[in-house]
């Protein structure tokens, strides 16, 4: 019997939850993580799952979208050569905007739940081929997703003494977490925690308290109208992103690159991201320095694949100082030159026409570039430039 993965938003809950019984109705074994709980054994039980399957359904719908876990989820299954069958779910999602991998893929429209979507999600099914031998060597498997509200309450719940330093920091991740209205009863949680530790300081103290004052100044009717509209009441870009939380930092700069027509600069060790914006489109450049990317990175082509260009010009002069080292014996590593062209690697990528609804989606794409040709960058610094 054929094996369904469905890979879902829990804000979609009661929806799949029928589009399960409906594959169940058609004689197919269903698997869906509801009972699950996250943390690792989570992760590696739904991975597990997605190996196993015949069948992967994405259930599309703005939150499945915007989910980082559920990009994770499909993108792992592309990677292992499953049938991937999208269903849509929920109205918000234009198809023009999805991303390539699902584009080119016929959906079923599953909004209204009558028996016409029954119908389409039947012949679908019967249309699809045979299910295809996992790859050999299976590819890496995607780290587990912890949201950045869960590292937040752990440190500031940290048990340690917090200096000036860690203090700022986690204030200046609630002062960008209060711009996203999902998370914004969360947030206040949080500010609350840190209000009443014993080590805080005074000049800390008071930045809470007009964060509060600030936040209790809206009115009830603002407040849902933000919520509704998805602005922002305050958009404040960090002075300093960490890889573990980039996803959001970096769609906080991308907003503002969007909303503010402000280009900047991210600068890490030996690494640099350049964000830049004209006439609604957005152009990244990222460029890594390191041994790491000795002659030619070979996840390079994993990226071509998501459409970033890769600078071939600068591999290609990579390869000819590798193989001037080679016939000089090792004598042309004593150029700093030739160290550093060998060392360097340069992808670049560009997004056409874009809107609010694209950015976690960028984000998160800018976040593989990172974490594929300059792992040992942890730690970015921004720099507003002119435009």
């Amino acid at each position: 019997m054929t094996e369904i993965f469905i890979s879902y938003s829990r804000d979609n809950k009661e929806v799949v939850n029928t589009l399960a019984a409906d594959f169940a109705e058609l004689g197919y074994n269903t698997w869906i993580d509801k009972e699950l709980s996250g943390g690792q054994a989570w992760w590696t039980r739904i991975l597990e799952q997605i190996r196993a399957c015949d069948l992967f359904v994405i259930s599309v719908s703005p939150h499945s979208l915007d989910s980082y876990a559920c990009k994770l989820e499909w993108l792992y299954a592309h990677s292992l050569n499953k049938n991937i069958l999208p269903v849509m779910v929920a109205d918000g999602v234009s198809t023009n905007l999805l991303p390539k991998e699902l584009s080119i893929i016929q959906y079923v429209d599953y909004r209204k739940q009558d028996k016409k979507a029954a119908f389409d999600l039947n012949k679908a099914l019967s249309n699809l081929p045979g299910p295809w031998p996992l790859p050999d060597p299976l590819p890496d498997e995607p780290e587990v997703p912890v949201s950045y509200l869960g590292d937040l309450r752990t440190r500031i719940e940290a048990r340690n003494k917090l200096g000036f330093e860690e203090q700022s920091a986690i204030l200046l991740e609630l002062k960008q977490g209060l711009s996203n209205q999902e998370d914004i009863d969360d947030i206040h949680e949080l500010i609350r925690r840190f209000r009443k530790r014993d080590d805080l300081l005074a000049k800390i103290e008071r930045e809470i308290d007009s964060l509060k004052t600030d936040s209790d100044s809206q009115t009830p009717d603002s407040k849902t109208e933000n919520k509704k509209s998805g602005k922002p009441g305050t958009l404040s870009v960090p002075a300093t992103i960490t890889v573990e939380s980039a996803i959001k930092e970096i769609g906080t700069v991308l907003q503002d690159t969007l909303s503010r027509k402000h280009n900047w600069a991210l600068k890490g060790p030996a690494c640099s991201i350049n964000i830049n914006q004209q006439a609604g489109s957005i152009t990244v450049q990222a460029e890594s320095s390191s041994w790491s990317n000795f002659i030619f990175n070979s996840n390079l082509k994993s990226l071509a694949q998501q459409q970033w260009k890769i600078d071939y010009k600068q591999v290609g002069m990579a390869f000819g100082a590798f193989m001037l080292i080679i016939f000089s014996y090792g004598i042309a590593l004593l150029f700093p030159k030739i160290r550093e062209t060998i060392k360097t690697n340069r992808v670049k990528r560009t997004w056409v026409a874009v809107d609010d609804s694209q950015l976690t989606d960028i984000a998160l794409d800018i976040v593989l570039a990172i974490k594929t040709i300059m792992p040992g960058c942890k730690t970015f610094t921004t720099e507003q430039k002119a435009a």
